[in-house]
């Protein structure tokens, strides 16, 4: 039987609070330049309740699949998940 690794992709909101801005596009910039490098990871391990609130995934709605010693990835896949299951995409 073949072993898989099997990379999961929920759906995650992040709430960054009280950003100063000049309109709500600008905050939105703001909110996304907070996220750069492992800013995420960091916070998943050690939230803070600060500014920043990482709310957890309710569904995961993707996944990317690779069967182990496939080095070069050739028989990976992207599925989405609908309806009527696991569908790859």
């Amino acid at each position: 039987m073949p072993k898989f690794n099997v990379h999961l992709y929920p759906s995650i909101r992040v709430l960054v609070k009280e950003i100063e801005a000049e309109t709500q596009e600008k905050a939105i910039e703001k909110a996304l330049e907070t996220l750069n490098g492992d800013f995420i990871e960091r916070h998943l391990r050690q939230p803070s309740e600060d500014h920043i609130t990482i709310h957890d995934a309710e569904e995961c709605k993707s996944a990317y699949v690779d069967i182990v010693g496939d080095e070069f990835f050739s028989e990976s896949k992207e599925y989405a998940y609908n309806k009527s299951g696991w569908v790859e995409d």
